[in-house]
């Protein structure tokens, strides 16, 4: 049986940033969240399983889709050799520095908008808002 490890939002829009917004498996266009309309639609996957030895980290780490993610289920890439270009990314985001929080924002608007193009100007209003207003000069 698989093991499962709850993920915050930071580890998804880590993982998010590191997959490009995409499937590690099958390569479709995920959501910024994890949640949409009250059902998963996307999850962090462990490669390794937990169960069989594998790592809570970010070298072990792949964004996936729902179906692929319980269509993997525990199995071990290791045996099968089925992801080899999932493997070479993994060994490279394992010794990639890691980034802050601000510029992991900035990313992962910038994903956003090359995936979803339509939503591009959603993007672009909701961070708007981040920006402090201005505040009036006094004389």
């Amino acid at each position: 049986m698989a093991r499962s490890v709850q993920t915050n939002g930071l580890v998804y829009k880590r993982c998010y940033v590191d997959w490009g917004g995409r499937c590690a498996y099958c390569g479709v266009g995920l959501p910024k969240v994890k949640h949409v309309d009250g059902k998963i639609r996307a999850s962090v996957d462990h490669f390794i399983p937990l169960g069989k030895g594998g790592l809570n980290s970010r070298g072990n780490r792949v964004l996936a889709c729902y179906p692929c993610n319980l269509a993997k289920n525990d199995t071990d890439p290791r045996e099968t050799k089925q992801w080899p270009h999932i493997e070479q990314r993994l060994a490279e985001l394992a010794i990639a520095p890691k980034m802050g929080q601000r510029k992991l924002k900035m990313l992962t608007a910038e994903i956003v908008a090359q995936v979803f193009p339509q939503r591009d100007a959603d993007v672009k209003e909701e961070n708007s808002h981040d920006a402090a207003p201005a505040l009036p000069l006094s004389t």
